[in-house]
């Protein structure tokens, strides 16, 4: 039996003040590392200056109960080539700044080293371990997609449906340069959290209560699981309530389970929290 192969090395450039700032609970650097540990990179480097090293180190405390990620973080002056590895599977290199479309992780992780995804102001490389170390040593930034030998895809080229939600959406890649910048992809990644079209109940009826009770639970360490495993006993308690008369505890009961029914599954998402087999309980 052959070992499997070795995962890319996750490189981010966290070098702007940008890659410290939060986003639904956690800042931009650590989304992209818990985006990256789903898919299998549990290797990864990040690179900080010393105006983004205060925000963009700081990781929330449930991250190494998720995923044993082996970390290191650099300065941006200090970027040693020894980091880099030598093998086949090369890395994955995006900026930390940039709030990324995961069907762009999966696509470079399928593409393989040698290819890059392109956004109106963005850019993340699957690269080999050789145009890392060209890029890591360069002093004036080369651009990944002017390596030679590196295939260049543009967003609109990305497959548009997200088949777990059950809708299309053009994939992107945002850079977040000011606030105003970071409050569009806040409510665009809220949005991408509803499965299909959102029904007149739950968008007219609860969804600014959901967003806010969403938020305000993402700026914690409660899980997702823990919050089905509720709504779902919030369902069950309304059932004997009504049964037995007891319509108001009934009504509240259920009013709970269904609220929590909608936080659970958008506060995974928002946090990449997810878990297959709570979905499947559910």
């Amino acid at each position: 039996m052959t070992d499997p192969s070795p995962a890319p090395l996750l490189w981010i450039d966290a070098s702007r003040p940008a890659a410290g700032w939060r986003l639904w609970g956690m800042t931009l650097v650590e989304r992209l590392l818990r985006e990256g540990a789903r898919r299998g990179l549990l290797r990864a480097v990040v690179v900080v200056s010393p105006e983004s090293r205060p925000d963009a180190a700081r990781l929330r405390p449930d991250l190494s109960g998720l995923w044993d990620i082996d970390l290191r973080i650099v300065d941006a002056g200090q970027a040693r080539l020894d980091l880099v590895d030598s093998g086949p599977a090369g890395a994955i290199l995006c900026d930390g700044d940039v709030v990324h479309d995961d069907r762009v992780l999966d696509h470079l992780l399928a593409a393989g080293p040698g290819s890059a995804v392109v956004g109106e102001d963005a850019v993340a490389a699957h690269l080999s371990a050789p145009d890392l170390r060209t890029l890591v040593s360069s002093a004036d930034g080369i651009d990944a997609t002017r390596l030679p030998g590196v295939g260049v895809r543009q967003l609109e080229e990305l497959g548009h449906y997200v088949p777990e939600l059950r809708l299309t959406m053009v994939p992107f890649l945002v850079r977040v340069a000011d606030q105003d910048e970071l409050r569009r992809v806040d409510r665009l990644l809220f949005h991408r959290t509803f499965k299909g079209v959102i029904d007149a109940v739950a968008r007219y009826g609860y969804y600014h209560f959901v967003r806010f009770v969403t938020r305000v639970v993402s700026r914690t360490t409660v899980s997702p699981n823990l919050l089905t495993l509720l709504s779902i006993l919030g369902i069950w308690v309304a059932i004997p309530c009504f049964a037995t008369g007891q319509i108001g505890w009934g009504i509240l009961s259920a009013w709970i389970g269904v609220i929590l029914d909608s936080v659970d599954g958008k506060l995974a998402r928002l946090t990449v929290n997810l878990s297959d087999a709570m979905g499947s309980l559910e």
